[in-house]
């Protein structure tokens, strides 16, 4: 089965597959991996610290002398609120254990465009040449993710991402090339 295989459905009149390249699957799951590690950690310094601010309010609000107290009385508020959005953070951490990565697991560049699909065959995403503004790498500095910027001033318009492949250098290589003249434009 050739590369061009599962996106010749997808090719308009006049178009051949210049570059192709799928998601590895061990850079995924060290990706996942990599999420669930950062969110455990997060999660533990975020419960511990909810504890100690709890902590303190408990001991600031038990004291017999706290109600006589001014400095009592105005830290009890702030290690309440310090506490419980603490506790927030690690709620919130607690629901990023199962990361999500991008549905996109196939890239393909025609002459006229860049493609990305998921393991079904479904386009996820896509980008025409005359939308390039350039590629930059991004991400961890081990494996790299290739961006392909879009040449719109709107800053809410998201780049192009095409995430975990095994060579970002050599296809940013090949892609700067084919889209070289678009870039430019």
């Amino acid at each position: 089965m050739s590369d061009a295989a599962p996106w010749q459905s997808h090719l308009k009149p006049g178009e051949a597959i210049v570059w192709s390249a799928e998601a590895s699957p061990k850079l995924r799951k060290a990706e996942i991996a990599r999420r669930r590690w950062l969110a455990v950690l997060l999660a533990l310094v975020s419960l511990t610290l909810a504890f100690g601010f709890g902590w303190k309010l408990y001991e600031t609000i038990v004291t017999p002398q706290s109600s006589a107290d001014l400095g009592a009385a105005i830290a009890s508020p702030i290690y309440g609120m310090i506490g419980l959005t603490f506790l927030v953070v690690f709620i919130a951490q607690l629901t990023r254990l199962n990361p999500k990565l991008t549905p996109a697991t196939r890239y393909a560049a025609t002459s006229h465009r860049i493609l990305a699909a998921d393991d079904t065959g479904a386009i996820t995403d896509e980008i025409d040449a005359h939308d390039i503004a350039g590629f930059i790498l991004g991400g961890r500095r081990s494996a790299p993710d290739l961006y392909a910027l879009r040449s719109h001033d709107d800053l809410n318009v998201k780049t192009f991402a095409i995430e975990h492949i095994e060579q970002p250098l050599e296809a940013k290589a090949v892609l700067e090339q084919q889209f070289a003249e678009a870039a430019h434009e």
